[in-house]
């Protein structure tokens, strides 16, 4: 999948695998946000035993022109 987020002045807007999930104009940050990766399951909890990987190909930043 790729996740994107458009972070502008006036709004954010949430963008997986090419389509808009979700945008906003309001709470907009005003200062420097960060990066936190989580993993979630749509199905039952897992045993909590159950390990896993998440792989991450690239990650770009680029700033507002």
């Amino acid at each position: 999948h790729t996740a994107t987020i458009e972070w502008r002045p006036d709004r954010l807007t949430f963008i997986l695998d090419g389509k808009v999930v979700g945008t906003t104009s309001k709470d907009i940050p005003t200062t420097p946000m960060r990066w936190t990766l989580q993993t979630a399951t749509n199905g039952p909890t897992p045993d909590p035993a159950t390990a896993g990987h998440l792989l991450i190909d690239w990650v770009a930043i680029y700033a507002l022109a």
